[in-house]
């Protein structure tokens, strides 16, 4: 199964986030979907990692997750190979989303980032 490759940015103009392929063009950072092309804060840019979180939310590298199965909150970051979280394990996988139902995302390392404060450091 293929995985849909698709980024969120947040827009220099207004702040709000847009969802769709991602451009860098004269290192200027554009996010193209069918209804617009915009330009978005470089620092905002993350990638989807093909997983959901129990809500059908789409989980983003920068997200801030819970998972109920280890408890405590991690950081989504992006590898190229896989979505995985900082914190007790920075190694760990977090693959198992799709099937685990008490994985939820509680936010962003941008939108929330009071959130931080409880990830793990182990």
């Amino acid at each position: 199964m293929k995985r849909e490759i698709k980024f969120r940015g947040k827009r220099i103009d207004n702040e709000t986030w847009e969802y769709g392929s991602l451009v860098i063009l004269n290192g200027r950072y554009f996010i193209f979907n069918d209804e617009c092309r915009v330009e978005v804060v470089p620092s905002t840019v993350g990638q989807y990692t093909g997983l959901k979180d129990k809500n059908g939310r789409e989980i983003y590298e920068g997200d801030i997750f819970q998972a109920g199965y280890f408890g405590g909150t991690d950081v989504v970051i992006w590898d190229n190979k896989n979505a995985r979280y900082i914190g007790r394990s920075p190694q760990g996988c977090i693959s198992y989303v799709g099937r685990e139902p008490a994985v939820e995302v509680l936010g962003n390392t941008h939108d929330t980032p009071e959130l931080l404060k409880t990830v793990r450091h182990e």
